[in-house]
């Protein structure tokens, strides 16, 4: 993948702007360690620059010598039609969006950052795909307005103050959403949105969103599985065609399992591989699969050193990933993208499968059902978690609450007279493909290219057509269909959840009994710790290692710990925690008191951040 910088203000000569301008890129080549190049590229106004790397897919800049105009492109983009070689295709859209503008972007599809410089009438437009997966960010100072691949590189340059709001989100969420970023003056472009400038004016526009078709809420299971596997084949060989052989990350579950069959049936060649503990679903199955398929297969785990060397990838993790995820997760990520890049450059994930086989957040589901949105439902079933209360200065949780409410009803303003389940799809897709899937994909710029092919346009609107009763619950009626009917012997190899991945049926309800005693002991164990306020379990299962393992998170506690960065009085953000509290949480989860690590990882990726763009919480 690659990435890029520019800087606009009208009235200037590129000379003027030639050392803000220098410092943007070297910033976004230092984060998202990408190659700065020796010629940059000018419209009106404007400066700009295309940073590569060795997985990139579109590298330079395409121009169009008659007109003077220019496109760069970071991530991957595919055409629907016609030409789908990667530089052919950018020729060819340049060309159309010169010619017809954003209606030029019907025919393309993809994770990707566009930037396309209109000469004969010096327009200057950015634009995300049409999911928001890479992240593009930018802050308009005055007249000047800077654009960049790194949210850290523009927030460091014009010396952003914290948006406190949003950092303490990410404390409860683990994710950013919507434009927002830890700066208040840095934002990230939304999803399918082409950002215009021209002589000091600024266009917004959206130019495509998600599709409900009634004509696939008609069709019945056979038909629409028909349909459905045209439409995947057609689109993943598409996709796949110019890639060569691919990684294909491989779980116990069903959207990775799915996402690979695929990548077999258009005849791709492609190495599966799983991550985790030797004795986890996440690895028994894949073991399982590839034996019964055939597929290539490796086991990749972090090293058994892991506790010893995270350290090293820390900042990595912050500057690629843009504070947008916990730089403790992220790192095992990125470690694992660097050992897989020497086998191929390109990943392919299962990412977007879960639409297909099952309502968005489920938790909340019998709450919403009819036109009337709870919205603090879905926030507390599937978005904001709780944090140690004690440990924070000041309580915002009403304004976090209530931001999130604002953000989440813009998403369905256009799906008013949809049901419930419908508009839970839409803010599924706008918000948690571009701060999850994105966040991550964004991360790997430089390392690898990721793709998720049920990410992409025909695919999604599918999937947010196909009738709710066909995604219920553990049933997963349509994506287990579609499994035993394109591959038999794959789908009778059991899943995580436990059973199958057939359908369910009369006679086959004994395969599922894993899955049936282990609902009946989440429940028990529910009305028990609400009753008796205790654990109860009937069902004893084998001891599992998640990753990342125990010794390694207690570890990162007590490094951090050791560098100051729990100390408040030593920190950029302390002035958000009680200093007590803080120490006190520590200690307990360095002793194995309690497990709240997660927030603890999250309160380093937020001081991180403040460190490393200079940056200090009033």
């Amino acid at each position: 993948m690659a990435g890029f910088a520019i800087l606009v203000e009208p009235g200037t000569s590129p000379q003027t702007l030639e050392a803000d301008f220098q410092n943007l890129m070297d910033l976004t080549g230092q984060y998202k360690q990408l190659k700065t190049p020796s010629l940059t590229i000018s419209g009106k106004d404007c400066l700009a620059a295309k940073l590569d790397s060795t997985a990139t897919i579109h590298p330079g800049v395409i121009h169009d010598n008659q007109s003077g105009s220019w496109l760069l492109a970071a991530g991957t983009v595919v055409a629907l039609t016609g030409n789908n070689e990667p530089n052919s295709l950018l020729r060819d859209l340049l060309q159309d969006y010169l010619k017809i503008g954003s209606k030029a972007l019907d025919r393309y599809d993809g994770h990707f950052a566009l930037v396309i410089y209109d000469r004969p009438n010096d327009l200057l437009s950015i634009i995300s795909d049409p999911m928001g997966f890479f992240s593009i960010f930018y802050s308009k100072q005055g007249n000047k307005t800077f654009i960049s691949t790194s949210a850290l590189a523009i927030a460091k340059l014009i010396k952003s103050e914290p948006d406190v709001l949003t950092i303490e989100s990410f404390l409860r969420s683990g994710m950013v959403h919507g434009e927002l970023t830890f700066w208040q003056d840095v934002k990230r472009l939304l999803p399918a949105t082409i950002y215009t400038i021209s002589d000091n004016k600024l266009v917004v526009s959206e130019y495509w969103a998600p599709n409900y078709d009634e004509n696939i809420t008609k069709l019945n299971l056979d038909e629409a599985m028909i349909c459905a596997d045209e439409m995947i084949k057609d689109m993943m060989a598409r996709i796949l065609s110019r890639e060569g052989k691919v990684l294909a990350d491989l779980t116990g579950g069903f959207d990775s399992r799915v996402t690979s069959m695929y990548i077999e049936k258009v005849g791709n060649p492609f190495v599966t591989y799983s991550v985790g503990s030797e004795n986890h679903p996440d690895v028994l199955i894949p073991r399982l699969i590839s034996k019964a398929t055939g597929w290539e297969y490796q086991y990749m785990p972090l090293p058994d050193n892991w506790s010893e060397i995270q350290f090293d990838w820390l900042q990595t993790a912050l500057n690629k990933g843009d504070a947008r995820l916990s730089v403790a997760s992220l790192a095992g990520v990125l470690y694992g993208h660097q050992k897989r890049s020497s086998i191929c450059k390109t990943n392919v994930t299962g990412l977007g499968v879960d639409e297909w086989r099952e309502i968005a957040y489920l938790n909340s589901f019998l709450f919403n059902w009819g036109k009337d949105y709870a919205f603090d439902r879905l926030i507390d079933a599937g978005i904001l978690g709780s944090l140690p209360a004690s440990t924070m200065r000041t309580n915002r949780e009403t304004l976090i609450r209530e931001g999130w409410k604002s953000y989440l009803s813009k998403q369905i303003t256009n799906y008013s007279e949809f049901p419930n389940y419908i508009k839970s799809h839409i803010m599924f897709i706008r918000y948690r493909y571009p701060s999850h899937g994105g966040a991550y994909l964004s991360a790997a710029s430089g390392i690898l290219r990721s793709i998720s092919p049920f990410c992409f346009k025909l695919p999604v609107n599918f999937a947010l057509s196909l009738p709710h009763q066909w995604r219920f619950f553990y049933q997963h009626t349509f994506i287990r269909s579609l499994l035993e009917r394109e591959n038999p012997k794959l789908a009778n190899i059991e899943t995580a959840n436990g059973g199958p991945a057939v359908p369910m049926k009369i006679r086959n309800l004994h395969r599922f009994w894993p899955l049936w005693s282990s609902l009946l002991d989440k429940n028990i164990n529910r009305v028990s710790q609400k009753v008796l306020h205790k654990s109860t379990h009937i069902n004893q299962k084998p001891q599992v290692n998640e990753y990342p393992l125990k010794p390694w998170r207690i570890a990162f506690v007590k490094q951090a710990n050791a560098d100051g960065f729990f100390t408040a009085s030593k920190m950029n953000s302390g002035n958000l925690y009680e200093a007590e509290s803080l120490r006190s949480l520590v200690n307990e989860v360095e002793t194995g008191q309690t497990e709240q690590w997660s927030f603890l990882e999250r309160v380093m990726t937020v001081e991180m951040a403040m460190r490393t763009v200079g940056s200090s919480i009033a």
